[in-house]
């Protein structure tokens, strides 16, 4: 190949490259203008908007809250304690408040119906979520706080058979009652348990703890992933029977 022929061939070969940077200059700077264009339509949107770490905008905003939540389930005035204690509490009091929509509305009398076989139905899915709140305050050292039930968990431990009223379930208020008293208990002592504590090995055996080997691990899903699996249940059952959803 001729020096001339190359030198030709280079100098395409740039124009070409500095065409494709050009490209890529202008895209970038398109891309940058819309960011910008959005993020200017969101601060003017939420004016209190910040940027966190992840890249991601987060706003404080003031929302108008319809739902009437027992006293139990208020949010606190502050985050004050310990942060995974708060995260974890921040899931449980949604599960509350949520619990509190799906059966408030439900009339007493259909409390144990049942449209199909092998559904769990209200009173056993708020019996069975009302056991464990116990049981997260003796893992989280907190015993004392322990409610006594007016029930046993004969019925609504986990593998017990779900069936149609015949007398082994408490009423619609006893049930909801304990759920909100125990769980309310808890709601209160996690902001005030230590990281040791939750580090610590999880006191159950099995499968259990396999799946979540520390307290903070269990105590984490007891308070919202075991919370919302059967208040799914619960809302799923309320189509079934006609009640619709509780939003």
């Amino acid at each position: 190949m001729s020096q001339a022929h190359r030198s030709t061939e280079v100098a395409s070969q740039f124009r070409r490259s500095a065409g494709f940077t050009d490209e890529i200059k202008g895209f970038r700077t398109t891309r940058l203008a819309a960011r910008v264009t959005r993020r200017g339509a969101f601060t003017r949107r939420f004016p209190t908007a910040t940027r966190t770490r992840d890249g991601y905008t987060r706003a404080t905003m003031t929302t108008t809250n319809t739902a009437s939540p027992t006293s139990s389930t208020k949010p606190s005035s502050g985050s004050t304690g310990n942060p995974m204690g708060n995260i974890m509490a921040s899931s449980l009091r949604l599960s509350m408040r949520y619990a509190d929509d799906l059966t408030k509305t439900i009339p007493a009398e259909r409390f144990c119906e049942q449209p199909t076989a092998d559904t769990n139905h209200p009173a056993f899915c708020i019996g069975h979520l009302a056991i464990y709140a116990n049981s997260v305050l003796e893992m989280i050292g907190r015993a004392d706080l322990k409610v006594a039930l007016p029930f046993t968990d004969e019925h609504f431990k986990n593998g017990a058979p779900c069936v149609a009223q015949d007398g082994r379930y408490p009423s619609k208020a006893v049930l909801c009652e304990a759920f909100t008293a125990g769980w309310g208990k808890v709601l209160t002592a996690l902001p005030t348990v230590s990281d040791e504590v939750f580090s610590g090995e999880n006191p159950a055996g099995g499968g259990f703890k396999t799946s979540f080997p520390t307290i903070g691990d269990a105590v984490n899903f007891l308070c919202g992933g075991h919370q919302m699996m059967h208040l799914g249940q619960v809302s799923g059952w309320r189509r079934a029977t006609g009640l619709g959803s509780a939003h």
